[in-house]
């Protein structure tokens, strides 16, 4: 038990300064980095085509912030209904103060979005929006599909599916250029790490609870 709890940490700890140590590259404009950045998406602009471009544009729209809150929304009240009240508030946690915390990096990092952009968009470009809060749907969707689905058939390619989807909607970001490969690495990192910490503060502060557990004993 306190190994898999101290491992379970280990993960935690590394997530976070895997994030904060891009948020700080990127704050500080760490030249190999930004190099980097332009030279993906001057690659990724050679493949641009219109059936890409209105199949990318589905695929941002989808997984835009907007679809994806709406969903989380629909899972916590779907999971009230059920009279799951502690997994709602940990949705509803994870979604206000995940998105809170998202705009405070965005205006702290200050990062304006490619001059490449294939379509219009606002606000600042690090971390990803789109990634993020598809990332907090997927570790939402995929916990649940843990813990309450046990059969391997049906759960691994549901799981595989969920980690499908937040590889193409980052590829959408990239191939429309208003993200660069660090934008949307940060709002999958931010999205992992926030995830799980708020998971293990409901855990081990207030519920206590096995479905807040997520198939994994701590």
């Amino acid at each position: 038990m306190l190994e898999k709890r101290s491992s379970g940490f280990m993960f935690l700890g590394t997530s976070w300064a895997i994030t904060l140590l891009l948020t700080v590259l990127v704050f500080f404009r760490f030249s190999p980095l930004m190099l980097a950045d332009k030279w993906f998406l001057r690659f990724m602009i050679r493949t641009v085509s219109p059936h890409k471009t209105a199949f990318f544009n589905i695929v941002a729209f989808i997984g835009s912030p907007l679809v994806s809150i709406a969903l989380m929304l629909l899972i916590a009240i779907i999971v009230y209904l059920r009279r799951q009240t502690m997994m709602s508030a940990f949705i509803i946690t994870i979604l206000i103060s995940g998105n809170v915390l998202l705009e405070i990096v965005k205006f702290a990092v200050h990062r304006a979005r490619p001059a490449t952009k294939l379509i219009a968009d606002t606000g600042f470009s690090f971390p990803s929006g789109h990634v993020f809060d598809t990332t907090l749907l997927v570790m939402i969707v995929g916990g649940l599909i843990w813990f309450y689905i046990s059969n391997p058939h049906i759960k691994i390619p549901l799981e595989i599916f969920l980690v499908l989807w937040v590889v193409v909607v980052t590829l959408s970001r990239l191939y429309l250029q208003v993200h660069y490969p660090s934008d949307v690495l940060g709002g999958c990192l931010y999205g992992i790490s926030w995830w799980e910490s708020v998971r293990r503060f409901f855990v081990s502060r207030l519920a206590k609870r096995p479905e807040l557990n997520f198939g994994r004993k701590l």
